[in-house]
């Protein structure tokens, strides 16, 4: 075609739209299925595929399969990190990662450190 489409109105369109450029949304995006986004094969991936400045609101479940990235804060009602084991202390590890050690469990009852070694100072004041 080689030149530019304006619609003014609603369109509906009963089939795939495959576009092969940048899509620039000026209104809110409402859709009812699946919305699908991925890179062109050979293109730059450095790049971010979608870019979003303003809210997002996801009503369902999300699926990420690469990371995510939060660069500011991130607010969770619950967390289930599926690389934890149940019983243990979960502590910080490298590069603030969530981690945790079969050397250091809490059962509800009974705190254990194996291969441990304890410092105590105790000070005690002369009367």
């Amino acid at each position: 075609m080689g030149s530019t489409l304006d619609v003014i109105g609603n369109t509906d369109i009963d089939g795939t739209l495959d576009v092969q450029g940048n899509v620039n949304l000026q209104a809110e995006l409402a859709a009812a299925g699946a919305i699908t986004f991925s890179a062109a094969a050979g293109a730059n991936t450095a790049d971010p595929d979608v870019g979003i400045s303003g809210h997002v609101a996801i009503a369902k479940d999300a699926l990420v399969q690469g990371s995510l990235e939060v660069d500011v804060a991130a607010k969770l009602a619950s967390a289930q990190i599926e690389d934890l084991t149940s019983g243990r202390i979960v502590l910080a590890g490298t590069a603030g990662e969530l981690e945790d050690s079969a050397n250091l469990t809490f059962d509800g009852l009974i705190l254990s450190a194996s291969e441990a070694f304890f410092l105590i100072e105790m000070i005690v004041a002369s009367v």
